[in-house]
């Protein structure tokens, strides 16, 4: 799903409930940026079009304007069963198979599909040189899709499994709560999902129904950008998708909009939730906001008010933390939100509090009471809030953020898609403009329309232990408990679909329905040889006391990247110590002895800049990206973080309260249960046994006391670089490093070595894990050792993982309909740990035998070309296919230079892992030689041969019905 989500910067979300909504978000901006062109075919076909020349790589998108605001209830849950049907053959490509094949061979890097709220839409990424197939591919796929009877049989049940293995989630509970609530008359157009049972019964001809109305030229837009000659791309555009025609059809008009007064009076509900910590509670305020399609010009006020509701130093949130019976322990917790969408949007306030076992249902109106009766007022009584000076700031903060998204052309056009499917292009073009002109009358005019005297919902989350010492207090508030029998609309019989306007539409698909037969067949069918990348030409500096500086010039950005890393990691922990590094770098990131915490928050969001740190098995960094004009600015920040971390008393109980959470929602999620079951069984007693972040063993030893002794010990030059990619100047870029980080004195200590690490051993009896979430659905793993990154069957592993991946899609996913999603990867490290999972498990008695045949087909060398007309495989030789792995995984590595932050990342753990600033480019090398003699080598030597174990998370419902 999507909406332009503006949820502001919350230091903690229990699960993003409005986000939970969403499941796509854009920029706050939309200005006009370089290199972007707007065009329009004569058969109505919108084009956009950006040129950015960074890697050779092209990003092709096509959306139509549909989704879940165009669904009714007969229909709700179908663009979604129409997406996947996309993929199950054209008239080019006549099976899913072929469309695997297809996407190989063009040495696609990125592809997939989505349908949300305001839009499907469906991308890749190919070769600079394959636009033309690219462009091809999607043109078959959306206008001649086959829609055969027998696929969309096999194809529901996948879609199915994909809805069925959700509903136990608490984040699907709440969010369709919300929803049923707040849209009482059209729920549906928020569950592009949509119903099982509308699902189970759907037929070709209300696909095709879908398509005749909305799967037009005049609903559409196509995206294309990045190494693109724009006159070439819009010739091959012309000559390619100019033949689609509307078959007379307009594109549909809006919708009725709902309710913008749902409820009669406030309504509040509890939800126990056992992702939620004991130690907080959330509280979120819905109102119903403006919906572009009815009250477009609103939303830009909403924006502005929206972007000043998130000053760290505001009025706003100061007013609302101020409050003391709230116990918000800091105005990050504080986040409010905007979903700009065609309709059904909404706005909200939310805060996580602490001490939630004390009177929480009063405090939740209290922080409502908050809201309305003194934090709105006393920012509407700011009058520095709407002068020349601070609209400027806003418009700014707008630029700025174009700049970010523009970095790359697939981000410019998904922000570009984004827009054009909630709005249009001119909206985009002038809103940065609209939204600086926004002046206060206009602010309090929606506010007085959506806000004041409305009534919303006020819901908490809360874990499941404090809600059961608190339910009677709640009921006795009028809060109304969130379960899974009252959350879903579609248990509603009003909700059923009319069988008579079904009947209709089918009749009226069946007759008008006109098979598109001027179908682009390319000229070359991919498959082209291409070169690993060059080095990169890198300088290196030494400051005065040896720390080495690697300076990547990037002129074509203006975001700089600056990561100060530290060796060592892991290695200088315990299992009873694990995250303590990765804490200590939060902490680094986030005060120091001269910019403390309310600084690091002023200088964000005045100059949206980011200070973040992230930590590895080797070695642990912290990272500057700022925008050219606020580099050296934001640059001391960094460096005495890094120094002369301040410890605070604020940050400290900020860190403690998100670990908390962490561990509460790992321990509660069913992948992450299995996940870390499995990592403490496979790496006990091995050096691994230490983990990067915090677990439950080791949060006790997360102490301030643990961390000064800890950053006494990494301040040592021996240990550092520092690696710098952007547009800055090097020479005063390391003057200023020299009088900061130049200054350390050497320690003579240990100087951190790339560690020589045994390899793990795998084995056992299948362990079966059960959790409620899980309920309806499963996830297998088996799992197995797979070769060090320093083997020399690493190569050969990485190329086998992905082919084998196409087999099981095409095996277990598209022949079986055994699951959702299936596939296999290779791990990395040092002493890895590899897997064929199953995600989404729907047929738990034949798993095993159908990832055994893809097994088998991959250890014979086979690979699946496509289908015959009886529906038995076509196989190709793994010599055949080869070289179009080899390319779709040279491709991929183009994206390790797309973006300043990318570059950045790779040379750190270049260095980290190899002490080798070019090892990423050795390896594509390496990839390159490989063998299909290597591959199948490495296939049954890994997959087949090593000991395994399966690792299981199912249902209560489903662990009975396990079949080994």
């Amino acid at each position: 799903m999507e909406f332009m989500m503006k949820i502001k910067n919350a230091k903690l979300k229990i699960f993003a409930i409005i986000a939970a909504l969403v499941a796509e978000t854009a920029l706050v901006s939309c200005n006009k940026a370089q290199n972007f062109s707007e065009h329009k075919l004569s058969n109505g076909l919108t084009v956009f079009t950006a040129e950015n020349h960074a890697v050779p790589l092209v990003y092709i998108e096509i959306a139509v304007k549909a989704g879940g605001v165009t669904q009714t209830k007969e229909n709700a849950g179908l663009f979604h069963l129409y997406e996947h049907m996309m993929f199950k053959g054209n008239s080019l490509y006549p099976d899913a198979a072929s469309v695997q094949r297809a996407l190989s061979d063009m040495g696609c890097t990125n592809w997939n599909g989505t349908t949300g709220l305001n839009c499907v839409n469906y991308f890749i990424t190919v070769p600079s040189d394959q636009l033309e197939t690219g462009l091809a591919f999607w043109n078959a796929a959306i206008r001649s899709p086959l829609m055969k009877e027998d696929e969309l049989e096999k194809e529901k049940k996948v879609v199915l499994s994909e809805i069925q293995g959700g509903l136990a989630e608490p984040g699907t509970i709440f969010s369709n709560y919300l929803i049923s609530n707040l849209f009482p008359n059209e729920p549906y157009r928020l569950s592009p999902s949509g119903s099982t049972d509308v699902v189970k019964d759907a037929s070709v001809l209300q696909l095709r129904a879908l398509q005749n109305k909305y799967y037009i030229p005049k609903n559409a837009a196509l995206f294309v950008g990045g190494d693109i000659d724009e006159k070439e791309a819009l010739n091959l555009i012309e000559k390619i998708w100019g033949s689609w025609s509307n078959n007379g059809n307009e594109a549909p008009a809006a919708g009725k909009q709902q309710s913008m007064t749902p409820f009669a009076n406030t309504k509040f509900a509890v939800m126990p939730s056992d992702r939620v910590s004991p130690k907080i509670a959330e509280i979120e305020i819905n109102f119903r906001g403006a919906d572009a399609d009815f009250d477009r010009e609103d939303s830009y006020a909403l924006d502005y008010m929206l972007n000043l509701l998130d000053d760290p130093d505001g009025i706003f949130k100061k007013t609302v933390a101020e409050n003391q019976e709230l116990c918000i322990p800091d105005v990050q917790y504080i986040s409010s939100g905007y979903g700009t969408s065609r309709a059904d949007s909404l706005i909200s306030f939310s805060a996580t509090v602490l001490e939630p076992e004390k009177e929480l249902p009063k405090r939740a109106k209290i922080f409502m009471d908050q809201i309305l009766e003194k934090a709105i007022p006393a920012f509407l009584n700011d009058e520095e809030l709407f002068t020349n000076v601070t609209k400027l700031k806003v418009e700014k903060s707008l630029e700025n953020n174009d700049i970010w998204a523009a970095q790359t052309a697939t981000g410019l056009l998904q922000q570009i898609r984004f827009w054009w499917t909630v709005t249009d292009s001119d909206y985009y073009k002038s809103y940065n403009k609209k939204v600086g002109n926004t002046k206060k009358q206009d602010v309090e005019s929606v506010i007085q329309k959506y806000i004041i005297g409305k009534n919303p919902i006020v819901t908490i989350l809360v874990n499941p232990e404090i809600y059961e010492k608190a339910k009677d207090e709640f009921a006795a508030a009028g809060f109304e408990t969130v379960t899974a029998q009252n959350a879903f609309w579609w248990n509603n019989p009003k909700y059923a679909p009319d069988a008579a306007l079904i009947a209709k539409e089918e009749k009226d698909a069946e007759e008008n329905f006109k098979q598109d037969t001027q179908i682009y067949k390319p000229t070359s069918d991919g498959n082209a040889d291409y070169s690993i990348q060059d080095e990169l030409e890198v300088k290196q500096f030494t400051l005065k006391n040896g720390i080495p500086v690697y300076f990547k010039k990037q002129d074509s950005s203006q975001i700089n990247s600056v990561t100060i890393a530290v060796r060592g990691g892991i290695a200088r922990l315990t299992p009873e110590t694990s995250g303590l590094e990765d804490s200590l770098f939060t902490m680094m990131a986030s005060s120091s002895k001269k910019y403390d915490y309310a600084a690091h928050n002023t200088l964000e969001f005045e100059t949206d800049s980011s200070i973040h740190s992230s930590s590895t098995r080797l070695g642990s960094m912290i990272t500057l990206t700022a925008i050219d004009e606020h580099l050296f600015e934001a640059l001391p920040y960094l460096t005495d973080g890094f120094l002369h971390p301040s410890y605070e008393d604020l940050v400290y109980k900020n860190l403690t309260t998100s670990l908390r959470q962490k561990i509460q929602s790992m321990l509660n999620s069913p992948e992450s249960i299995l996940g870390y079951e499995a990592s403490k069984v496979f790496y006990k007693g091995h050096p691994y046994e230490t983990k990067v972040g915090v677990r439950p063993e080791s949060f006790e030893n997360i102490t301030v006391a643990n961390m000064k002794k800890l950053h006494k010990e990494i301040m040592a030059p021996e240990n550092i670089f520092v690696v710098a990619v952007g547009n800055a100047n090097s020479g005063k870029l390391v003057s200023e490093l020299n009088k900061t980080l130049g200054q350390l004195k050497a320690t003579g200590g240990k100087v951190y070595k790339i560690p020589q690490i045994a390899p793990v051993t795998i084995k056992g009896e299948p362990v079966i894990l059960t959790h409620p979430s899980a309920a309806g659905t499963g996830y297998v793993s088996r799992f197995f050792a797979t070769p060090s990154i320093t083997s020399p069957d690493y190569p050969a592993a990485l190329l086998a993982a992905s082919m084998y991946s196409t087999v099981m899609f095409n095996v277990v996913r598209e022949h079986h309909g055994v699951c959702y999603t299936p596939g296999s990867y290779c791990g990395s490290g040092f002493a890895p740990i590899g897997e064929e999972y199953l995600f989404k498990l729907s047929n738990p008695e034949s798993f095993v035998s159908a990832m055994e045949e893809a097994r088998n087909y991959m250890l014979k060398g086979q690979l699946i070309e496509s289908l015959d007309d009886d529906g038995n495989y076509i196989f190709s030789k793994i010599s055949d296919r080869l070289q179009s792995y080899k390319n779709k995984y040279i491709n991929s590595t183009y994206g390790s230079s797309a973006t300043t932050g990318n570059i950045a990342s790779t040379i750190v753990t270049n260095l980290l892992t190899y002490d080798d600033i070019f090892h990423d480019r050795k390896t594509d090398a390496e990839v390159m030689a490989v063998s299909e003699e290597d591959v199948m080598k490495a296939f049954k030597k890994y997959w087949v041969d090593e000991p395994s174990q399966w690792w299981l998370m199912v249902g209560p419902d489903m662990k009975d019905r396990i079949k080994f």
